[in-house]
């Protein structure tokens, strides 16, 4: 009842200890979502950093070639 009305995650311990995290499994996967994106995001960030970057028409012709195979 706790996990649905307060939406916080709860810290289970072991001998005094963190052990585990209970979650809503709505909230989990809200987390989920949210760190999956982060990570495109810090990739993405790295790719420009790194010159790894397309033009419009460069990108555009990368994704006709690509979907053309599913024709």
């Amino acid at each position: 009842k706790r996990l649905k009305k307060e939406k916080q995650p709860i810290i289970l311990t072991q001998h005094g200890k963190s052990a585990a995290v209970l979650m809503d499994v709505s909230e989990y996967e809200r987390f989920t979502k949210k760190l999956e994106m982060l990570e495109d995001l810090l990739e993405a960030k790295q790719q420009v950093e790194q010159g790894k970057t397309y033009t419009v028409d460069q990108a555009r012709e990368r994704i006709e070639k690509h979907l053309s195979k599913w024709k």
